[in-house]
């Protein structure tokens, strides 16, 4: 709104008066505050940098925030204060009543009591031995198994007379020997080239092959009986 003001102005000094004219002065703006920040979607994150002033006729102004000051001199060290004087020590409580002295318990029995006695001073009691409990009754018979199946007959063994030379001898394929010297001894090897370790049969001796067969050193000769079952080696 416009308003024309005329004002005359007197000014008391001797005779003199001034005329003053005012004349009418355009409408001003409002002005109004908010926060200027920066906003990071892909941070999730915002931050106030200042303000932002906006006035109705398009004017804007902009301050930043300031920047923390450098850090002041640090203060001087105060005086040390006077030291304190040491407290008194309170006075010590009395001394409480001294307890009595408790009775010592003993515990006997004697031979053929079914009870022994403890005796505390003048109390005393028994415990007596507990009673046997019943014997519990016989559980019932549990039913008789079935009867198993017949087993198959046994194939009778086959026995082959093996003689022994110096030389290696094969034994069913899976063992070897050899004899010892000119003894009638023989040496006998888990592997088929008598190779690595051996032991030696004597007369009545007898080993297991590899293959589960028996071999028996027979008496005053260089000879194996080489006994299968059922298809051994």
């Amino acid at each position: 709104m416009k308003l024309l003001f005329v004002l005359l102005f007197l000014v008391s000094c001797g005779n003199k008066s001034e005329l003053v004219e005012i004349y009418n002065g355009k409408d001003g703006s409002s002005c109004s505050v908010a926060d200027y920040f920066l906003f990071s979607e892909e941070l999730e994150l915002s931050e106030v940098l200042g303000a932002r002033i906006s006035c109705t006729d398009g004017s804007s102004s902009l301050i930043l925030n300031g920047t923390d000051g450098a850090a002041g001199i640090n203060g001087l060290n105060g005086e040390d204060g006077l030291n304190g004087q040491d407290g008194q020590d309170g006075a010590s409580g009395a001394a409480g009543i001294a307890g009595q002295n408790g009775s010592s318990c003993s515990i006997q029995r004697e031979d053929g009591n079914n009870f022994a006695t403890v005796a505390c001073g003048d109390d005393s009691v028994r415990i007596y031995d507990g009673e046997n409990g019943q014997d519990g009754s016989d559980g019932n018979d549990g039913s008789n198994g079935s009867n198993g199946s017949n087993g198959s007959n046994g194939t009778s063994p086959s026995v082959t007379t093996i003689p022994v030379s110096t030389t290696c001898t094969s034994v069913g394929g899976t063992a070897s020997a050899k004899r010892d010297g000119n003894s009638d001894n023989i040496k006998f090897y888990s592997t088929t080239d008598c190779s690595g370790s051996s032991f030696n049969l004597e007369d009545g001796d007898s080993a297991f092959t590899p293959g589960g067969s028996l071999v028996v050193k027979q008496q005053k000769a260089s000879t194996l009986k080489f006994i299968s079952f059922n298809g051994s080696n």
